[in-house]
């Protein structure tokens, strides 16, 4: 009888230490939209730990206790951002102490995460478990019969994140190494009329104003866009043409800046590793073969991406980053300027020469969508969204930009000022079932407009 307790006890807490660990990863999904499987069996492996209560085992339990969770985290971060690639990540986690402070403390909270959880499961599970060979064999049977009927079991039910991760980054790496740097644009892109008619050799605007904007997504419905975009079609009868639109894109805030200037399709995120002759034909250089002086405005500064580095082989000669737009303010969702306050930069660099190229990233739309909002012209109630979400913020920082470049139009100096705002992705949030109300899956929007000569 005692035997048949301590076995029924024993698989109480081989049980319960599966379904715990399982159950605080699907919580949060459910809670934000993610998907994952119901069970991960990745976590019946630990047992076979349990099996030598010495530091070899304890060690052992850690770095795999530590490999799933970095897995199952890491999964779900591959969902809210879907353009990182694996061969990005060493590259984007060096600069994460230079990124908002949300990603610091999400960071941090992790490995608080992983820590507390290996002290928990060696320290109470660990004490309670006690498991012979035939345990052994049982858990390694069961996760060898998983794994191998692959394709034939029901994966949203149970499945190893282990093994679809691997199988999943093998065949992504695979791609990416039988591949350039960079490739040629095949989709869609918003700068095409400018440069169609620069290729063609045909009349453009001597002042040219092109904004990639961060996160700027096409909204779920037509009407949510419009009122983002209300300060600017205020004032639609000063605008020779006013045009919109939007088109799927998947990658990083420096993947839609080669489409965008080079209309080139970026295969990695470190700039360094592109060929110089590739910058040739990106749109600066060839405005200064036509007598265009070229200017960039970035808010933050020039490590992320390596713009200083591939700015100039783009032809942007005259660059301007966080130390050399000291009225910019100070902003605070990813660290540098604020957008708002950089008007004046943009118009002196118009106003710079006859003839002028203003490239202006901007940058206070980043997620975590947090910063400053000196312009609240939008209620978001109207347009289907809650107040204080993450994609009403989205919405409330993109208006105020809006609001804040419908100034141009309004300017003696800025007559024949020809402007294209497109996003670089599309809004990334933690929250995917609210992302369903407010945008239109991966698609990022573009606007195009002239101001009127007289």
């Amino acid at each position: 009888m005692a035997n048949k307790n301590y076995q029924k006890s024993n698989i109480f807490y081989i049980a319960s230490f599966i379904f715990l660990i399982n159950a605080i990863f699907l919580l949060v999904c459910y809670k934000y939209g993610f998907q994952r499987p119901v069970i991960n069996i990745d976590y019946l492996l630990l047992i076979l730990f349990f099996y030598k209560r010495n530091f070899i085992g304890n060690t052992l339990l850690f770095i795999f206790l530590s490999l799933f969770l970095f897995i199952e985290q890491l999964l779900i971060v591959l969902q809210v951002f879907p353009f990182i690639q694996l061969n990005n990540l060493f590259y984007l986690s060096s600069f994460i102490f230079s990124g908002p402070a949300l990603y610091q403390v999400l960071f941090f909270s992790s490995i608080i995460f992983i820590l507390t959880s290996f002290f928990i499961v060696r320290d109470f599970f660990g004490k309670r478990i006690n498991i012979n060979k035939n345990h052994i064999w049982a858990s390694l049977f069961i996760f060898t019969a998983i794994a191998t009927t692959w394709s034939f079991v029901p994966q949203k039910i149970i499945t190893s994140q282990t093994i679809f991760f691997i199988k999943n980054s093998q065949s992504n790496l695979l791609t990416i190494t039988n591949k350039k740097p960079i490739e040629d644009l095949t989709t869609e892109y918003a700068g095409r009329p400018l440069y169609d008619s620069v290729l063609n050799q045909q009349p453009i605007s001597d002042k040219i104003l092109f904004v990639v904007s961060e996160s700027w997504g096409e909204t779920a419905r037509p009407n949510q866009q419009q009122a983002i975009l209300k300060p600017i079609y205020d004032k639609k009868d000063k605008l020779q043409f006013i045009e919109q639109g939007s088109f799927p894109f998947v990658g990083a805030t420096v993947m839609g800046e080669f489409r965008e200037l080079c209309k080139k399709k970026l295969m990695v995120m470190d700039s360094k590793n592109i060929p110089p002759h590739e910058f040739e034909q990106c749109l600066p250089n060839l405005l200064k073969q036509q007598g265009y002086t070229t200017h960039s405005i970035y808010g933050a500064d020039d490590r992320l991406y390596s713009p200083n580095y591939w700015y100039p082989l783009a032809g942007l000669d005259n660059r301007h980053f966080v130390d050399d737009l000291p009225n910019g303010g100070q902003c605070m969702s990813f660290d540098g300027r604020c957008d708002v306050q950089l008007l004046p930069y943009v118009k002196n660099a118009l106003q710079s020469s006859d003839k002028s190229f203003v490239y202006w990233l901007t940058l206070n739309s980043h997620a975590p969508y947090d910063d400053k909002i000196f312009i609240d012209g939008i209620d978001c109630q109207s347009v289907g969204l809650k107040d204080s979400t993450q994609s009403c913020n989205n919405y409330r920082l993109h208006y105020q930009f809006f609001h804040t470049l419908s100034q141009l139009i309004d300017d003696e100096n800025m007559k024949g000022l020809e402007v294209y705002v497109v996003g670089d992705h599309a809004p990334p949030l933690t929250n995917l079932k609210e992302g369903l109300t407010a945008f239109k899956g991966v698609d990022v929007a573009w606007l195009h407009f002239k101001i009127k000569e007289n």
